[in-house]
């Protein structure tokens, strides 16, 4: 049995780690590996930067909160440019890690991400579901 390919936000790196609730509760799912959990540099470095430069977590803090995350992920590296989200370009990495790591699902709380579901996407992002933190805990998807 194939086991799902997700790609998280990094809103949900950032949720999980410093808020808990759903976003931590699929943290762990992702370190226990109930799914292949799909990562490329752009979002392990978005994740760390934003966790040191606005919550002020010290490197140390950082490398044990994302070491496990990151050891058990799948490395990808993007060759698919995308440029579909004008309004946050950054939005693209996301979907380029989607593309290239062949998931079939993104993690998100971004509206730009989610609203690619009602957008009619294009290939190649259209057989990936865009789904909330809820939506894929919950198993609506």
């Amino acid at each position: 049995m194939n086991r799902l390919r997700v790609v998280l936000d990094s809103n949900v790196y950032i949720s999980g780690l410093v808020f808990g609730g759903v976003p931590r509760t699929i943290l762990v799912l992702a370190r226990t590996e109930d799914f292949v959990l799909c990562v490329s540099s752009n979002i392990r470095e978005e994740v760390e930067r934003t966790l040191s430069e606005k919550f002020f977590w010290p490197t140390e803090r950082i490398r044990q909160a994302c070491g496990p995350l990151w050891k058990v992920a799948a490395a990808v590296k993007p060759t698919t440019p995308l440029a579909l989200i004008s309004a946050d370009p950054d939005d693209d990495r996301i979907l380029e890690c989607a593309v290239d790591g062949e998931a079939d699902f993104i993690v998100t709380g971004d509206d730009h991400l989610l609203r690619l579901n009602q957008a009619s996407p294009k290939p190649p992002v259209d057989r990936i579901r865009i789904v909330t933190p809820r939506q894929f805990f919950d198993g609506q998807c």
